[in-house]
């Protein structure tokens, strides 16, 4: 087993937000300090693509599996330790860091949107699409993607399994 984890850097309306990509078998480490939550963590992250399974190294305790529409956004309790974790499949996920930005984490909204569904974003949303395809009209377009709505209401279909950030601010 290693830690080879791939990494691609982008920005989005003023953020910068890394994708993160694992192969099945390949794994890595997380450290917390001190016990925490979710929103205290320093990062925001989605998984948008995988399995990945985790343990308390020191108690052996699994902790939830990262599957596709995962955050740490809203966790709570987690527990100082080390954690060990493995990709069960190829994986993906998305981190905004704090350390990286300037140390602030945009206020965001995790978006979620099924194959077929139709979705009304509203002037001034913008949307990181992360994962999947969305459609306007006869136009597809297909992850990454940023969508700044402007001037009117816009609907989009997915056109998949949808992943993404709403930043709210």
């Amino acid at each position: 087993m290693s830690t080879n984890i791939g990494f691609i850097r982008h920005s989005a309306f003023g953020w910068i937000i890394h994708q993160k990509i694992i192969s099945t078998g390949d794994t890595y480490t997380v450290k917390l300090t001190s016990d925490t939550d979710g929103p205290n963590l320093g990062n925001i992250t989605l998984v948008t693509k995988g399995y990945i399974t985790g343990v308390n190294r020191a108690t052996s305790e699994s902790v939830v599996d990262r599957i596709p529409g995962y955050t740490n956004k809203d966790r709570v309790n987690l527990l100082a330790g080390t954690y060990d974790f493995i990709a069960k499949k190829d994986s993906e996920w998305w981190c905004i860091n704090k350390r990286i930005n300037k140390d602030k984490l945009p206020n965001v909204d995790i978006f979620l949107a099924s194959t077929g569904q139709i979705i009304e974003l509203p002037v001034n949303t913008k949307l990181l699409l992360c994962e999947g395809s969305l459609s306007v009209g006869h136009i597809q377009y297909d992850s990454p993607q940023a969508f700044e709505v402007s001037s009117q209401e816009t609907v989009f279909v997915a056109g998949s399994q949808c992943y993404g950030f709403i930043f709210k601010e």
